[in-house]
């Protein structure tokens, strides 16, 4: 035991002269010999001297790495990427290292993060065929003994970035635990006179657009902010529009510099905010008011009080696309490049596939889609009831991971252990009662093929965090979850399995309507007549 001890002992000086020497030398390079430091103890009267060191420099570099992961526990993550990863090639290789960032994350939190992980093949090889990445072809190598095999995703994704990741999370969790030190909250009550229904953060946070029920659209721009001015000014008024709607403003989102609104007037109109100076662009009549915005360049997707989606491009808006998938009106609408997403009072997700031309899936949960985000392979959904749902969406297959070709080792036609390679391709699918998909198993010899079935349930994962109305803004991010609620409160809650709550924000009297967050910039839009915003304090002059 004393032999034990006393080597710990020799090594944890080992460390400590190391420290002491690095301390004494790093910023002296020139330097051949150390100075010899001499110190007195008070109580014994005995004298110390460190030992002198040959020409031979020290540097953090020649620390081994457990004592560098330890050091930089105590450093945040922006510092260690924008600082410590440039420095040398170790500290390069050390922190591009998904394994550490994960670590990190696990360390700190618990909980599963992320709520969903990419699926395993296990010791299956999967390659995909580029040529028919949207039907579903995979090519399927057997590498072990099992008697089942399991395809992977339709169409890969990029892989998750841990570093990023942790990064948001830290400084997420960092800024909203201590909001009231790190953030500057301020309502806005001038510029309407009735309810709040929209609020947009876009250009990285600088602007924010409202809409409301008495037909405003106003644009602000949150750098002309000072903590010292009274919130209730119009100081931060960048654009004022009184006449233009003739209904409530009651959708946005935005690309860009190019703002797109909707309204109960059933015009979609496109504003211009380049350089600051706000001007119109073009508008488009539907026949329905327009609860639920999607943009991007080129591309304009709006969920209709008549259930209907509508599509097209603006540059050539009479080439309408309507889908009908719901019973009732769409309320949310959300997509990416490969799907437009839609979420109705019908408690029913309609996914439409932008390539096929046609509807992918439809899922149903147990509440009215009040709200959608949509991104870093998951779909979120908020509900009437104030629940919290979440799809995997990361492999494009909205949380089809427990799909499973049937067991073939009964099949006389094939022979599941000889190593040969198979195609698999979906031929087609039906809802009823769960989807049910019909799979074509092809060998490497052309005379061996066959027909299976597979039945597929789809998973919804659902938290209650707390809300007790109606779940009407959502935002998600790698670092947090954003959601306002009708009973007045926002929260900020961690992005993991039964995500626990990092802030509860009380801005307003009335429900709130709608949210937005980006760039670290919040703001929420109330029936009370007042747009809530928080700032983070670096931020404001």
């Amino acid at each position: 035991m004393d032999v034990g001890r006393k080597e710990m002992e020799i090594e944890d000086k080992v460390v400590i002269d190391k420290l002491d020497q690095m301390n004494l030398y790093m910023d002296d390079h020139e330097t051949r010999e150390a100075n010899v430091i001499h110190s007195e103890d008070c109580n014994t009267n005995k004298s110390y001297d460190t030992i002198v060191i040959d020409s031979e420099r020290l540097y953090l570099s020649d620390m081994p790495v457990e004592i560098l992961i330890h050091i930089a526990s105590f450093l945040e993550s922006r510092d260690i990427i924008s600082s410590l990863y440039q420095t040398c090639r170790l500290f390069c290789d050390l922190f591009s290292n998904y394994s550490y960032w994960k670590t990190r994350i696990s360390q700190r939190w618990k909980k599963q993060y992320p709520i969903f992980e990419a699926p395993s093949c296990g010791t299956w090889s999967v390659t995909l065929h580029k040529d028919f990445e949207h039907i579903g072809v995979l090519s399927i190598e057997y590498s072990n003994q099992s008697k089942t095999w399991i395809p992977t995703q339709a169409k890969m994704t990029e892989d998750f970035n841990w570093r990023k990741a942790c990064m948001e999370r830290e400084e997420v969790y960092k800024l909203w635990s201590d909001h009231k030190n790190n953030y500057h909250h301020f309502k806005v009550q001038d510029g309407f006179f009735a309810a709040v229904d929209v609020v947009h953060l876009f250009k990285e946070g600088r602007f924010l657009a409202t809409g409301s029920r008495d037909r405003h659209l106003n644009i602000l721009d949150l750098n002309k902010h000072e903590a010292c001015m009274k919130p209730h000014g119009n100081h931060l008024t960048a654009f004022q529009d009184t006449k233009t709607h003739k209904g409530w403003v009651w959708s946005m989102a935005s690309h860009g510099d190019t703002l797109a609104t909707g309204s109960w007037d059933t015009f979609i109109r496109l504003w211009d905010t380049a350089d600051g100076n706000v001007a119109m662009l073009s508008e488009f009549k539907l026949k329905t008011a327009i609860l639920g915005l999607y943009f991007e360049q080129n591309f304009i997707a709006a969920g209709g009080f008549d259930k209907r989606l509508h599509m097209f491009d603006p540059r050539a808006p009479e080439a309408f696309t309507r889908k009908h998938y719901h019973s009732q009106p769409l309320l949310c609408v959300t997509g990416d490049e490969d799907f437009v997403i839609t979420g109705g009072e019908d408690k029913t997700i309609a996914i439409f596939d932008r390539a096929a031309g046609k509807k992918y899936k439809q899922i149903q949960i147990p509440g009215m889609v009040m709200s959608m985000s949509y991104g870093r392979g998951h779909l979120w959904v908020g509900d009437g009831a104030g629940k919290l749902h979440v799809l995997n969406s990361q492999n494009k297959l909205f949380d089809e991971t427990n799909m499973q070709a049937p067991d073939i080792s009964r099949s006389r036609s094939l022979d599941p252990f000889n190593r040969d390679i198979l195609e698999l391709q979906c031929i087609d699918s039906q809802q009823t009662g769960g989807l049910q998909h019909r799979w074509l198993l092809t060998t490497c010899r052309p005379s061996m093929s066959l027909f299976a079935a597979s039945r597929i349930k789809v998973k919804v994962t659902t938290f209650d965090v707390g809300h007790k109305g109606r779940l009407t803004g959502l935002v998600h991010t790698d670092g947090g979850v954003f959601t306002g609620c009708s009973d007045s409160s926002v929260k900020v809650l961690e992005p993991s399995t039964d995500p626990s709550v990092i802030a509860s924000l009380s801005a307003h009297s009335g429900e709130v309507t709608r949210i937005s967050y980006n760039s670290g910039v919040l703001a929420s839009a109330s029936a009370d007549i007042s747009v809530g915003v928080w700032l983070p304090r670096k931020h404001v002059s």
